[in-house]
C-alpha cells in the first residue's frame, strides 16, 4: 500500500523538477506554474519561494513576488541562515528599491552578524536609490535609520540633504550641509561645499567652494 503523503512527495518532487527545467529553458510562465502548484502542496517550502520570488518579479507580479521573497528570506533566518536570508533581500531591493521595507531588513541582518558599517551602507545605498525614484519621504525615513546608526556618517547625511533639498526643503537640507562642514575638513568639506551651492546657489558659497578647491 503506497501512503498518499508519500504519493503526494513523489509528484511534488517531479513538478519542482518540471519546473526547474521550464525555467532553465526560460520558459517563464511554465516555470511559475509548476512552482505555484508545488506551493498548494507545501505553502512553506523555501527553496520553491526563492525560485519563483524573481520570476514573478519579471513578470510584473510584485505583490506575488514580495510575498514569496519575504517568505522564503524569513524561514532561512529563522531557520539560522542569515546569510541567504539576507542574499533573498538584497535580489528583492534589486527589483522592488522603492520598497521601503526591504532596506531595514537588509540592514537588521548585518546588524546581527555585528556589521554596524555595511548595516548603515545599506540604509544610505537604499536611500540614494528612493531619493532618485523621487521618493523623498521614504528616502528620508531610510536615511535617518542610517544616521541614527551613525551620528557621524557624512556620506549618509550628506544624501539626506539631497533628498530634503530636492523635496523642497533647501533651509533644512543647508543646514545639515553646515554642520557637516563645521566638522570634516579636507576634499570631504570641500564636496559638502559643492553641494552647498547646488542646492542655494551665492556668490558667498561660490566663492567658498572655489576657494576651498584652491586649498587642496
Amino acid at each position: 500500500m503506497r501512503w498518499p503523503w508519500k504519493k503526494r512527495a513523489f509528484v511534488r518532487r517531479e513538478v519542482v523538477a518540471a519546473a526547474d527545467l521550464a525555467r532553465a529553458r526560460g520558459r517563464r510562465g511554465k516555470a511559475i506554474a509548476g512552482y505555484r502548484r508545488a506551493l498548494e502542496v507545501d505553502p512553506e517550502d523555501l527553496a520553491v519561494h526563492a525560485k519563483i520570488a524573481p520570476l514573478l518579479a519579471v513578470s510584473g507580479e510584485r505583490e506575488a513576488a514580495l510575498r514569496s521573497f519575504r517568505s522564503a528570506a524569513d524561514g532561512q533566518a529563522r531557520a539560522g541562515f542569515h546569510e541567504r536570508a539576507l542574499a533573498l533581500f538584497i535580489h528583492a531591493s534589486e527589483h522592488y528599491p522603492d520598497e521601503e521595507g526591504l532596506w531595514p531588513e537588509i540592514a537588521r541582518l548585518h546588524l546581527q552578524r555585528g556589521r554596524r558599517a555595511e548595516a548603515v551602507s545599506a540604509l544610505t545605498a537604499g536611500g540614494w536609490r528612493l531619493s532618485l525614484l523621487r521618493r523623498f519621504e521614504v528616502a528620508e525615513r531610510v536615511l535617518r535609520l542610517a544616521v541614527q546608526l551613525d551620528p557621524e556618517d557624512a556620506d549618509a547625511q550628506v544624501i539626506l540633504a539631497r533628498a530634503l533639498a530636492r523635496a523642497g526643503r533647501r533651509g533644512e537640507a543647508l543646514r545639515l550641509l553646515e554642520a557637516i562642514a563645521a566638522r570634516v575638513g579636507g576634499r570631504r568639506r570641500t564636496a559638502v561645499q559643492g553641494v552647498m551651492f547646488r542646492v542655494a546657489p551665492s556668490p558667498r558659497r561660490l566663492w567658498t567652494w572655489v576657494r576651498g578647491m584652491g586649498g587642496r
